[in-house]
């Protein structure tokens, strides 16, 4: 599992979760520029570059791609659920957490849902301690066309709906409904929504 704003080593750069926070929020903001521009403008921003004082935009643009990969920073389904605005979900989304991978092979019955309930029961205080946050939401999407997402449901997860299928950096809304992914999270407090809507 990961969070779309864990601190993390790129191109021998470190890049914190303020510097994430602030890639995000330029991609948020600036929706309207092409990805060349917004690597430009992340890369002023940064101070990111080369020895001789060109700014690093082809390996910004690689990063972006990267990021582009990871737990969506807009989601409709879960940001009208939870109530986020653009201000709010800045805020909030360290303590959401991205399930990206899961995979169980063996066919016994059970087993897969058995897993995650018992990865969430000290999931809380391991990532606590790993990275020094406190997580209160689960997410994850599950690719329609290749599975059913059965195994989450059974562990009580809840099926918010569907992604616009576009992935974040398609501003220019060409790729919308190309894949499709069915949204699932699991609360690990109580009354999520509202901690999430107050930063609380």
């Amino acid at each position: 599992m990961h969070t779309a704003i864990t601190p993390q080593t790129f191109c021998a750069r470190n890049f914190s979760t303020e510097d994430l926070l602030m890639i995000q929020e330029v991609v948020i903001t600036c929706g309207s520029i092409s990805r060349y521009e917004l690597a430009h403008t992340i890369c002023e921003l940064l101070e990111w570059k080369r020895p001789g004082g060109g700014l690093k935009v082809r390996e910004c643009k690689d990063l972006l791609e990267i990021l582009e990969e990871k737990p969506a920073w807009r989601m409709k389904a879960r940001d009208q659920w939870i109530g986020w605005d653009d201000k709010t979900r800045t805020a909030g989304l360290q303590q959401v957490v991205n399930n990206s991978r899961f995979l169980v092979l063996a066919r016994i019955r059970n087993l897969a849902s058995s897993m995650l309930s018992a990865v969430l029961d000290r999931f809380v205080d391991d990532w606590r301690a790993q990275y020094g946050i406190t997580p209160v939401l689960v997410e994850t999407l599950v690719d329609p066309k290749r599975y059913h997402g059965g195994c989450y449901r059974a562990a009580n997860w809840i099926e918010l709906g569907k992604t616009s299928g576009r992935g974040r950096m398609d501003r220019a809304g060409k790729r919308h409904g190309a894949e499709v992914k069915k949204l699932l999270v699991y609360p690990l407090v109580k009354n999520v929504q509202q901690r999430l809507r107050q930063g609380v």
